[in-house]
């Protein structure tokens, strides 16, 4: 039978992690060239990680969400810092009558407009 230690673990839960963050990064910047056109891979790892952590707390696990929820994390500041903008989206993305895929679905829908993410 195979051991590992809790360190071994550790290092094979970090190691994972941090990888499929960088992969989470490669598809951002493939799937939104625009957004991602003047920031650096570290930051952008550095970004996207917190999303994948914010989105938990959102029920948004699957890598195709988190990219698409990552996306409002590179939107203008203009547009991140408006108030009332702000607060719609945020109301979006804590309506519990809705999935996931649906809130993320509804608001590149209806609400952000394509020029700032294509």
């Amino acid at each position: 039978m195979l051991k590992i230690r809790p360190e071994q673990m550790q290092a094979i839960e970090t190691n994972y992690k941090n990888r499929r963050r960088e992969e989470l990064w490669s598809k951002f910047k493939a799937d939104y060239p625009v957004l991602s056109k003047n920031i650096k891979d570290k930051k952008g790892i550095e970004i996207i990680s917190g999303c994948v952590d914010d989105g938990k707390k959102l029920d948004i696990i699957d890598n195709v969400d988190i990219i698409r929820f990552s996306a409002l994390a590179f939107l203008p500041e203009k547009i991140r810092h408006d108030d009332w903008l702000s607060s719609i989206i945020i109301r979006i993305l804590h309506n519990e009558n809705l999935s996931a895929k649906e809130r993320l679905s509804f608001l590149f829908d209806n609400v952000i407009d394509k020029k700032y993410i294509l």
